[in-house]
């Protein structure tokens, strides 16, 4: 049992160390790339950022309810994980700004709930385990500040492929990772429906909280990339 527990923490490092590989990708330099080679405005760019995280909020309540009716994080994983490579891949092709915001949107729909997906995943299977979500989230930031830098001098050594290359490359290894355990179902004690108990139905319906966090998400984003920019 100690054995297999091991080997799922490898495991979840390892998934955990290629979200943020991945995220580092057009995650991250999607805004230069469109800003250098489609000559977007410092205007659109944050607005750009303000679809995404849009995309991103309605995107983890759509796969949250997925993952509830169907209960399962690992197949609804595999789902998101696929679909980051068509939405980022529409992004960068794209050139004209109705196609870009589009695939901004999908993109932030799936790219940003894919981490959400993994961390309740990872909650679930090693639940008996003591400090070994704050080991994979640990690996998981260290990833992130380590390829932030790296990529960039890579995107000055080689040009914007590499976003396209590495987010393919990245995706392949996180599908295969993920394969590589097998999902504990006992979390699911009963069949879902998309809402499910009061106080989800209390949280749907509360207005202040769910302007207060849309403000707070696409304010921080948005105000933070114009600072970083001037």
């Amino acid at each position: 049992m100690a054995n297999t527990q091991k080997k799922k923490l490898r495991i979840f490092m390892g998934l955990e160390i290629t979200y943020w590989l991945l995220y580092s990708t057009m995650g991250s330099f999607a805004i230069s790339y469109l800003q250098d080679r489609r000559g977007l405005s410092d205007g659109t760019a944050s607005m750009l950022l303000l679809v995404r995280i849009l995309g991103a909020v309605l995107g983890q309540i759509l796969l949250a309810r997925l993952c509830d009716y169907f209960q399962t994080h690992k197949k609804v994983l595999y789902f998101t994980c696929l679909m980051i490579l068509p939405m980022g891949m529409g992004l960068y092709f794209s050139t004209e700004l109705t196609g870009i915001i589009l695939f901004s949107f999908l993109f932030g729909a799936f790219q940003n709930p894919l981490s959400l997906v993994l961390d309740t995943w990872i909650l679930q299977e090693m639940q008996d385990c003591d400090g070994a979500y704050g080991k994979i989230r640990a690996a998981g930031a260290i990833s992130y500040a380590a390829s932030s830098t790296l990529f960039g001098k890579i995107l000055d050594a080689f040009g914007y492929t590499f976003l396209i290359t590495g987010m393919a490359a990245f995706v392949i290894i996180f599908l295969v990772l993920a394969s590589m355990i097998s999902e504990n179902r006992s979390g699911f004690s009963h069949k879902s429906t998309w809402i499910n108990n009061a106080a989800e139905k209390r949280a749907a319906k509360n207005r202040k909280q769910i302007i207060h966090s849309g403000f707070y998400f696409s304010s921080r984003h948005s105000l933070c990339y114009r600072y970083v920019r001037q």
